[in-house]
């Protein structure tokens, strides 16, 4: 009997290993994309982790006592988008809306919230306009966060980059021009899409070359400028530089797209006086939306994730490729955060063409997807594959 009890171990504890090697053999060759959970053969839990790495994460198990079963742990890509923030950090962004918290306070918060809770679905980076120098409140904005893949890094990266505090004009056209390079390769981006989410709470201005009529003149539009002057006309001790600078912003945009990445406009609470132009920004940015307004307006601040989330969930993808697709069909489940998605037509997934390395989520299982309420994907084959009940 100890003989046999002995015996039974040694078996238990070679399959043990074996799925490990299996489980540590994909993750080093996961890259960067979706998560791929470790889990042990057969009705085991899966293993655990206490932190999460940007190249592929080990699942953290659920305190519901989750298992997974199955032994081949696939190695799980999709095409995640790259979410460029460009962000106007100009003094009207330090407007308080709430007690001593401002629109930039609240934009910070939002925009890294949205970024921890889309994990490995996303790649991100930012860019902040005006850059403040001393004497020069026009100084042409630039990159604060180059690109890279989205996880717990990424988030504490783009916590740290936005602690900018507001001040300065809106060199909007400047800094599109500056950044514009970074994205004239964007078609051929083997990662997935790149999209600039450019969010500001007014006019662009800071061209100190321009000369405007009082209809073009940013004091003038905002009631700032007394009665028959022109706050833009030097000659009347003006500054060219608070006329709306539209053309060369608009130029700037085509500049930014002209390689495949596609603009985004969010708007603060602008108002009517700046919407032509911030539509006409978004018709050339190819970001925008079916109707009018084609950009979008963020008149209450407390809606801005709401809005991020809609511009993010038309970028992710629900496509999954398998780069070892398992031999036969049946013996494959889906699983979100360690939950099963069941195979159904209607809020699953189903197989993607004649072959075994494409899934796609459908229903209620993609949406979830695309806004942010799954941090983990995983595919595992080894049993008969769940469907609904």
């Amino acid at each position: 009997m100890k003989r046999a009890t002995a015996e039974r171990a040694k078996v238990a504890s070679s399959r043990v290993l074996v799925s490990r090697v299996l489980c540590v053999s994909g993750l080093l060759s996961a890259g960067i994309g979706l998560a791929v959970a470790c889990e042990e053969s057969g009705n085991s839990t899966a293993a655990t982790s206490t932190g999460a790495s940007d190249a592929g994460q080990v699942f953290d198990v659920p305190g519901d006592g989750t298992n997974f079963c199955g032994n081949e742990v696939h190695k799980v890509s999709s095409k995640p988008p790259l979410l460029y923030f460009v962000m106007d950090t100009s003094g009207s962004m330090s407007a308080t809306v709430s007690g001593s918290t401002t629109r930039y306070d609240v934009l910070k918060a939002v925009s890294v919230d949205l970024v921890s809770k889309l994990g490995h679905g996303v790649r991100v980076g930012a860019a902040a306009f005006p850059k403040l120098v001393a004497k020069d409140s026009c100084a042409t904005g630039g990159e604060v966060m180059a690109p890279q893949p989205g996880g717990s890094a990424a988030t504490k990266a783009l916590d740290a980059a936005l602690t900018i505090d507001p001040g300065g004009g809106t060199p909007t056209a400047a800094t599109l021009e500056a950044i514009a390079p970074k994205f004239a390769q964007a078609a051929q981006d083997p990662l997935g899409p790149e999209a600039v989410l450019l969010v500001t709470d007014g006019g662009p201005n800071c061209d100190l070359s321009a000369m405007c009529a009082a209809t073009e003149c940013i004091p003038n539009i905002d009631g700032l400028c007394p009665m028959g002057m022109n706050c833009c006309d030097p000659a009347m001790g003006g500054n060219g530089g608070n006329c709306l600078d539209r053309i060369a912003t608009l130029k700037a945009i085509q500049d930014v797209v002209k390689g495949g990445a596609k603009l985004y406009v969010i708007g603060l609470a602008v108002g009517s006086s700046y919407e032509s132009t911030l539509q006409q920004m978004a018709l050339l940015g190819g970001g925008a939306q079916p109707t009018a307004p084609f950009y979008y307006p963020v008149d209450d601040l407390g809606k801005l994730e709401d809005t991020f989330r809609t511009i993010v969930s038309s970028l992710i993808s629900c496509e999954l490729t398998l780069a070892d697709p398992p031999k036969q069909r049946g013996l494959t489940n889906v699983y979100f955060d360690g939950a099963v998605v069941v195979q159904d037509p209607q809020n699953g997934w189903i197989w993607g063409g004649t072959g075994n390395d494409k899934i796609v989520l459908v229903g209620t299982a993609c949406s979830q997807l695309k806004t942010g309420g799954v941090q983990d994907v995983q595919v595992i084959t080894g049993c008969p594959t769940e469907t609904p009940k």
